[in-house]
């Protein structure tokens, strides 16, 4: 009887020809003149199973951008407002100069951003929203790097790199130390290159999109201009990031040239051909 109940649920589970052979081992078990019903058809839906699933492998990734943020202008929104770096205060970097949102590995044809999150814990990863970055384990920066990053990072004030590091950094496949030391030069170089300096003479106006990434092209060459996509505020003007796509090499570590890479389709940009740089608040 055990025999025939095995072979009967093979028979309910679809019709192949290893099933055949079951189905004639059951009409020599069961007693003659019984009806055996096999279906016509297989009883199972197949299972749809994605070719390729997200490797999220720290270090195997394609290329990096490096997103730099236009304080004045992240400071009108509602995340900024409110935050501790958006209070008015007398003259600081972020007044007149890009500063660090993030650098983040990723791949190209991947639009929804699934790389990230690197073998991080679900109870980490759970606490990854603004409200919590403040229950986020310290990223243990040296006291020397967390002090420029409080300059050219002041988002490190709302516990900003907390969130960086735990959604990107882990992927980068270098130390939080190395990781943010590499970030926070590349804030440096683009504010001194000539792109840089155009924005700090400009705050307050605005400017052609082309002539800022025609200063880009006389540090960094012709067409290297096609590694940046800008971004404003919606239906509006304001310039709130610029993002660079980079090689995925270690030469990042020593600026932009060679190292720039067209960005992934998904990095589109939206700013208008004006671009307005909106002015700190004034403090109190």
């Amino acid at each position: 009887m055990k025999k025939i109940l095995m072979a009967a649920l093979v028979l309910t589970a679809g019709y192949s020809s290893v099933q055949a052979a079951a189905l004639d081992e059951l009409k020599t078990l069961v007693p003659t003149g019984t009806a055996v019903v096999v279906p016509a058809t297989p009883s199972y839906q197949p299972v749809e199973v994605p070719a390729t699933l997200p490797d999220v492998t720290p270090g195997r990734f394609d290329l990096y951008v490096l997103a730099l943020s236009w304080e004045p202008a992240f400071c009108t929104t509602t995340a900024g407002a409110g935050q501790q770096e958006c209070a008015p205060a007398p003259e600081r970097f972020s007044d007149k100069n890009l500063i660090l949102h993030g650098l983040w590995p990723g791949n190209y044809n991947d639009p929804k951003h699934t790389y990230n999150y690197c073998g991080v814990d679900a109870a980490i990863k759970a606490l990854d929203r603004p409200a919590t970055w403040n229950q986020l384990p310290p990223v243990g920066l040296s006291d020397g790097l967390q002090g420029r990053m409080a300059e050219r990072m002041p988002g490190t004030a709302s516990h900003l790199e907390r969130h960086e590091w735990y959604t990107h950094g882990v992927c980068s496949g270098l130390t939080a130390e190395e990781y943010f030391d590499v970030a926070d030069g590349l804030v440096v170089r683009f504010a001194a290159s000539r792109a840089g300096r155009f924005l700090s003479a400009n705050v307050g106006g605005t400017v052609s999109a082309d002539a800022l990434l025609a200063e880009f092209e006389a540090d960094f060459g012709p067409d290297s201009a096609k590694s940046i996509r800008l971004y404003c505020l919606k239906d509006s003007p304001n310039l709130i990031e610029l993002r660079v796509s980079m090689k995925h090499s270690s030469e990042i570590r020593n600026g932009f040239g060679s190292t720039l890479v067209t960005p992934d389709v998904s990095e589109r940009g939206n700013c208008p051909a004006e671009i307005r740089l909106l002015a700190p608040s004034a403090p109190n």
